[in-house]
């Protein structure tokens, strides 16, 4: 049985911090093919690389009263701190308006309350998320004629975001007010959660279902556009085979071959995973929880299901 909850005995800090936790630990078990996880490592990164960002950048990137940029440059440099690599660059550009929409009393709303946020972005706030972007170094960042990441922005987050939008998906939700997030992977994980009482496989059918809608920009900026619409299009029927089995863990196999060949040939659809991510915090951190999610997630213990299948 699905339930909003809310941490009133918590300060909203503390719950939000717990909530991106909660987020960042069930994408490690969630299994989404390409990416790193408890099913298996690759592309360099450990699930230990990524556990550890994640506890990094929590208290920072939920951070009551900093503006949005610098909650995304200071848990940046956390996670890298940590790390050495580019874990969650994606994951911080995404939750930072999740979470600062989530410490604001109005509009009514968190979609609404997104939507304030990204209207009131400023250039301090882009000087410090490009600080945060030359930091982390994303694969495949080419140069663009306007605002480009090497330069000292003049225009603010969200203007900059505009101008890349059409070349990558997360800069889109800036510019558009995070549809994916809030119409497409928010809804379709509490269904998916109501409909398996397991959280996980709920995260992985969201996943699937993304990829097969939108081909991921990160795969399109390493390998290029031709090889992200290979990938979309070939994962289409087996999003739709996966979200209407009655028990998704029977095609587990299959989805661990297709991460063992797309890992092979470098493929990873990690901003896909990334606007995933972004749908369960939404949905957290309006106090959206499932009476069966009985894991202790929140506290940072992942190391109960090493399977990733349902526990």
């Amino acid at each position: 049985m699905a339930k909003y909850l809310r941490a009133y005995y918590d300060p909203p800090w503390r719950f939000a911090s717990r909530q991106f936790l909660y987020a960042c630990l069930l994408d490690l078990q969630a299994l989404k093919p390409g990416n790193v996880g408890l099913h298996g490592e690759g592309h360099g990164k450990t699930c230990q690389d990524f556990r550890r960002s994640a506890q990094a950048a929590a208290e920072l990137i939920t951070r009551p009263g900093w503006s949005l940029g610098r909650q995304i440059r200071e848990a940046a440099r956390a996670s890298w701190g940590v790390a050495g690599c580019n874990t969650n660059l994606g994951v911080l550009l995404l939750t930072a308006p999740l979470v600062s929409a989530y410490y604001r009393e109005d509009p009514p709303g968190l979609e609404k309350r997104v939507e304030a946020v990204l209207a009131e972005t400023t250039v301090n706030d882009a000087r410090d998320a490009y600080r945060a972007i030359q930091l982390m170094q994303p694969a495949g960042l080419g140069r663009s004629p306007q605002a480009d990441i090497r330069e000292r922005p003049k225009i603010t987050l969200r203007e900059a975001m505009t101008l890349a939008a059409e070349r990558d998906q997360i800069a889109a939700q800036y510019r558009d007010g995070f549809p994916i997030v809030f119409a497409e992977a928010r809804p379709q994980w509490e269904s998916l959660c109501i409909q398996w009482g397991d959280a996980r496989w709920a995260m992985t059918g969201v996943f699937l279902t993304l990829l097969g809608h939108y081909p991921d920009s990160h795969i399109a900026r390493v390998h290029g556009e031709e090889a992200a619409k290979s990938v979309s299009g070939k994962i289409k029927k087996l999003a739709d085979e996966f979200c209407g089995a009655d028990a998704p863990d029977i095609l587990r196999p299959k989805l661990l071959e297709l991460d063992a060949s797309w890992k092979s040939a470098g493929l990873s659809p990690g901003t896909t995973a990334d606007l995933t991510l972004a749908g369960v915090l939404a949905a957290r951190l309006d106090g959206w929880s499932d009476d069966r999610d009985t894991d202790v997630l929140s506290q940072g213990d992942d190391s109960r299901n090493p399977s990733g299948a349902s526990a």
